[in-house]
Order: C-alpha cells, then sequence, then structure tokens
C-alpha cells in the first residue's frame, strides 16, 4: 500500500524529516518512496509498485521561470528496509531537463503561448508508469511532439525566450528536431532545426542561443541563482 507523508523539517536541503504520526516500520518489509505524491495513484491504485507519470500539461509563467518544474521532477527512492524505525532514502531524478535560449528576431517579436519540439516519429515519452522498488519508467504513450505551454511570454525584437521543460529519458542522438513556437493569435513559427541528443536521466541539457545542439551540464544554474536541484539525493 502506499501512505502521504509530509516533510516537517528540512524543506529545501539536501535531507529532511517526514511526519509519519506514530506510523511504525516494519523491519521485514521493504519501502519505497517518490515525490511528488500521486494523489491519483493512493486512490486508485491496485496494490504494487508502479504509479502514473505524465510530462503533459506543463506551463511556464515566465520568461526565464521555472516555477513549473517541480511538478514534473518524478524522484524515487528504490527498495530499502528500515533501520530500526527509520530509513535513509536514497533519492533519484527521474527525468531530464532542458533549458532552451531561443533567439526571437523583429519577424516573431510578440507575445509567445506555446512552444514545442518535434520529431519525425514518435520518439517522446508523454506518459508512462514508474516502478518505484525498481526505478524503471515503462512508457504508456509516445509522441512525435513534445509541447509546453507559455503564459503568455513576451519577448520583444531580437531577445531571448528561455524556456525550461522536463522530458522523460530518451536517447535522439542524431535525430533532428525542429522547435515551434506559437503566438497569442495563433500564429506558428519555426524557431530552427536541432541535432537530438542522449537525453538522460538526472542530466540537464542546454541549448544556448544560436546553438544547433545540447550540451550536457551536470547542473542547470536556475533564474535566481540557485543550482537545479541534482543535489537532492537523500530525504
Amino acid at each position: 500500500g502506499q501512505m502521504k507523508f509530509p516533510i516537517c523539517a528540512g524543506e529545501g536541503s539536501n535531507t529532511a524529516a517526514f511526519d509519519g504520526n506514530g506510523w511504525k516500520l516494519d523491519t521485514n518489509m521493504k519501502y519505497a518512496a517518490y515525490y511528488p505524491v500521486n494523489d491519483k495513484a493512493l486512490k486508485d491504485l491496485k496494490p504494487g509498485t508502479e504509479i502514473p507519470v505524465s510530462y503533459r500539461g506543463q506551463k511556464q509563467m515566465a520568461n526565464g521561470s521555472t516555477s513549473h518544474l517541480g511538478k514534473y521532477d518524478y524522484m524515487v527512492a528504490t527498495s530499502m528496509s528500515p533501520s530500526g524505525n527509520s530509513i535513509n532514502f536514497d533519492f533519484k531524478h527521474v527525468g531530464s531537463i532542458l533549458c532552451l535560449d531561443l533567439p526571437i528576431n523583429a519577424e516573431m517579436a510578440g507575445t509567445f503561448t506555446k512552444l514545442s519540439l518535434v520529431a519525425s516519429e514518435p520518439l517522446f515519452t508523454n506518459s508512462a508508469t514508474l516502478n518505484v522498488f525498481n526505478g524503471e519508467l515503462t512508457p504508456v504513450a509516445l509522441g512525435a511532439t513534445v509541447s509546453m505551454d507559455l503564459s503568455n511570454i513576451s519577448v520583444s525584437a531580437n531577445g531571448t525566450l528561455k524556456a525550461w521543460m522536463m522530458i522523460a529519458p530518451a536517447d535522439l542522438s542524431g535525430k533532428t528536431l525542429k522547435i515551434f513556437l506559437e503566438d497569442k493569435d495563433g500564429k506558428e513559427y519555426k524557431i530552427t532545426d536541432i541535432q537530438g541528443s542522449n537525453f538522460m536521466a538526472e542530466k540537464a541539457y542546454r541549448l544556448s542561443r544560436g546553438s544547433s545542439s545540447f550540451s550536457e551540464v551536470t547542473y542547470a544554474e536556475l533564474i535566481d541563482g540557485r543550482s537545479f536541484n541534482m543535489a537532492i539525493k537523500s530525504l
């Protein structure tokens, strides 16, 4: 079965304490944990090991904003045995994070509502199931397009649209991807063709302005100067 445990101390750091309200661990059992909590899984799933994962519905609220990422930054700590009445969970990030710096010329300058990455075949995992005991991600729905809504983000001529997106791991090495933006009037602009990469779990990938390929980085610097939560390993 599954139970929800709120963080009672240490939020925002790489260690945290969870309040179980007197719930006692059984030393003969194996335990796993995941984030973010899935209320539908708590209610609907049969007793077992899999939870639904979806990368649909992402919406960036401002140019360069990362506030939308947390809901899609799935993490899992696989099977562990308790020591006494405590467990040290080692959380792993399930997905990959993309940071795209997109040049906006005078013709395109305006207010944007959607960003899409398009492949020539269904290569993106839009939804999947995650086995919390072995960390395996099993695709459920594949698509040739991965999209993110933009909350009426305005960019002036010769400016840069900085977009952040979470995706499921995918080996797109040698594949050509197209980037499209849609403005508030429904007009679509093709930004560029880029080369795909082997997008791996727990990695961040940056597409610099004017580049045609991603560079892998060990962490991604966020807009407020803090680092992407690659450091969150043990909760």
